[in-house]
């Protein structure tokens, strides 16, 4: 190949074959409350196959730490996107029987809560997003948040727990040690303490303050 051949291909290369460098996301970290809030994160999980699912819903103060953690199992369970609503559902139940006025919830599933935030539909759950927007109305404050799945490691955990085996547990105080490697990552304390917690990488989240005059709805 001449020079002149070599140097025009060297030229090519340089203008239409550069190096890509792909941004790398930072990781998703879960993050305490402000105070005087609670959190509870949810999760559903489903094995196809067998036709079995479970949830997970674990409940956390402004410190980091764990109130409650709930994990049963869901027989002749529907389709992931069920137990996914089933979490949330059970959540808002957790938190009014307790007398919780000011919580956050946080979910991976992004169409769930995308459904629940616009008034939308999604059939196989829709007499659950019902019960949803009724419960959500009991409180003084709600944020509803979609996060990534590492910022959801407990609740993960527990619905997966759930879902593979005949499991159905509700902790209360004190967390099961079949989560406390999870706790640990997410920087939660098992009793009273100040936890310093890394940013939150948020994608998604509906404010809801039932005390102003009318209900604001914001979905960034």
């Amino acid at each position: 190949m001449s020079i002149w051949a070599l140097q025009f291909l060297e030229d090519y290369k340089k203008v239409h074959n550069k190096l890509k460098v792909k941004m790398k996301r930072a990781k998703a970290r879960w993050s305490c409350p402000p105070s005087g809030r609670l959190k509870l994160n949810v999760d559903g999980a489903f094995l196809e196959d067998q036709r079995v699912g479970g949830i997970g819903v674990v409940a956390r103060d402004e410190h980091g730490v764990c109130l409650v953690a709930l994990s049963p199992h869901m027989p002749y369970a529907q389709p992931a996107m069920h137990m996914e609503a089933e979490a949330l559902r059970a959540s808002l139940l957790i938190a009014f029987y307790r007398g919780w006025n000011e919580i956050e919830i946080e979910s991976d599933c992004e169409t769930l809560l995308q459904a629940l935030a616009k008034d939308g539909d999604v059939v196989e759950v829709s007499a659950i997003l019902v019960d949803c927007r009724h419960y959500l109305m009991a409180f003084d404050y709600v944020l509803l948040r979609h996060v990534n799945r590492e910022a959801n490691g407990v609740a993960n955990r527990l619905a997966h727990l759930a879902r593979s085996s005949a499991f159905d547990e509700l902790w209360e105080d004190s967390p099961p040690d079949i989560i406390q490697d999870v706790l640990i990552e997410d920087g939660c304390k098992f009793s009273q303490g100040i936890s310093v917690m890394s940013p939150l990488m948020y994608d998604h989240s509906l404010n809801i303050d039932n005390n102003m005059s009318g209900t604001a709805n914001t979905l960034t």
